[in-house]
């Protein structure tokens, strides 16, 4: 074979594997349509108790009563702790939402009182997903994920014709110290990226989607466990959620699970999550969703 064909079929492989790469590319887009919480077991319904709608706009936000929350700073983007401007309805702390310059969707909170827990078998003061700050006048811990590149949301923002086209977000990212900047982790689009990470699979359940945990086996020490969980369907990330090892019993936007039905979404339970289960009187939970499609939730 003269070494001009075999320069014309070596290229001809190269550019294919090229348009193929990029096809894959194209391909692996998320569609984040929606963002909902509290898990019900029809994901057809939305209503003020399950799969609840979240504002995804300031404009929307204050049409719906969500007032703005001071973050100590005046009217700044950039809080202590937390970036993007805040904004809750009836003083509920468990769905703090976060929008960007431009009034657009940026990220989620969940604060709870540090009264309501026991630290006796939680390390909450030293759990980096915790920050500690005073909201309303109380001593909270809040834990918070962004659903963008945090250094974007008070430099750029993304305009209305960006969240049509993007949707709720480009990535999820959760804050793991106190610099909001600095310390944001990212977890992987894809199902197929997790093997890179040490999120560990968990169990599957229909309506909620295939749950992972981060490092988590039959010895682990519950008092450090990650307060945060993620759910894939049909491989893609499309929800996450919240794991608080605490009773917040003053909102109604969570979630206690039944110690029965844990090992439904937690494989393998570790041996230390019933005897502080017990302990403390329940632990809660909040599930979060990009996509309520029926067909997306099927794992």
């Amino acid at each position: 074979m003269s070494g001009s064909k075999v320069f014309t079929i070596l290229s001809f492989i190269f550019f294919a594997s090229i348009l193929l790469s990029s096809s894959q590319n194209i391909n692996r887009k998320v569609e984040w349509n929606t963002l909902k919480i509290i898990w019900g077991p029809d994901p057809l319904a939305s209503n003020d108790k399950v799969f609840i709608r979240q504002p995804r706009t300031v404009q929307q936000a204050l049409q719906e009563g969500y007032s703005k929350l001071p973050n100590g700073l005046g009217d700044q983007c950039l809080g202590r702790t937390t970036v993007g401007h805040r904004y809750w309805k009836g003083n509920d702390s468990a769905a703090i939402l976060l929008y960007d310059k431009q009034g657009t969707i940026a990220g989620i909170q969940i604060g709870f009182p540090r009264s309501v827990t026991n630290r006796a078998f939680y390390s909450f003061d030293t759990q980096r997903m915790y920050n500690r700050e005073t909201i309303n006048g109380i001593d909270m811990y809040t834990a918070t994920a962004y659903f963008v590149p945090p250094a974007t949301i008070c430099s750029v923002g993304r305009t209305l014709s960006r969240l049509e086209h993007e949707g709720t977000g480009t990535g999820l990212f959760f804050q793991n110290g106190s610099n909001p900047l600095q310390d944001a982790v990212e977890v992987p689009l894809w199902e197929s990226d997790l093997g890179k990470t040490k999120w560990a699979p968990g169990a599957c359940f229909k309506t909620m989607g295939k749950h992972y945990w981060y490092n988590n086996h039959l010895d682990l020490n519950c008092s450090e466990v990650l307060p945060a969980f993620v759910m894939y369907n049909k491989g893609q990330l499309s929800a996450f959620g919240w794991s608080i090892m605490a009773k917040m019993d003053a909102s109604q936007r969570v979630e206690f699970p039944p110690k029965a039905v844990i090992s439904s979404f937690l494989i393998p339970v570790p041996k230390c999550m019933f005897p502080i289960y017990d302990a403390i009187g329940g632990v809660t939970t909040m599930h979060l969703y990009f996509n309520t499609d029926p067909a997306n939730l099927e794992c």
